[in-house]
Order: structure tokens, then sequence, then C-alpha cells
């Protein structure tokens, strides 16, 4: 069982400063950013055939790819 002053603890216990939520925001943001690049270029590899299947038309793709990852 760990103590009260294992370091682990302790950490844990220590208020979150402005610095770590500052952290932490970027952190979402920039895994977002990544998740937009990924979706977009797997987007654009598919064929016509596939984006009817998900209900995506050819115009509709070439309109997201043009969007730079940080636009939604």
């Amino acid at each position: 069982m760990p103590s009260l002053n294992d370091p682990g603890l302790v950490a844990a216990r220590r208020p979150v400063s402005g610095h770590s939520r500052l952290l932490d925001r970027v952190s979402v943001v920039l895994s977002l950013w990544h998740r937009r690049m990924r979706t977009r270029r797997s987007l654009s590899r598919l064929d016509d055939h596939l984006l009817q299947d998900i209900g995506i038309d050819p115009v509709t793709r070439d309109r997201e790819m043009r969007k730079p990852f940080w636009r939604p």
C-alpha cells in the first residue's frame, strides 16, 4: 500500500497550475488538428464509389480537402 508521501500521490493532490491547464488545452487542440489532417487525407484517397457508399459527393470531398486543418 502506498504511503501518503508517495510522490505520485503528492503530485495528484497538488493544485493544477495555469501553465498545466494551458498545456492541456494546447494538447487537445493539437490532437484535434492532427485528427482533421488524418481524416481529410483519408477522405482524399477514396474513389467515387466509396464516397457514394458513405454519402459524400466528390464536390463535397474536394471542398473539405481545401480547408486548412484548423478549420472545422
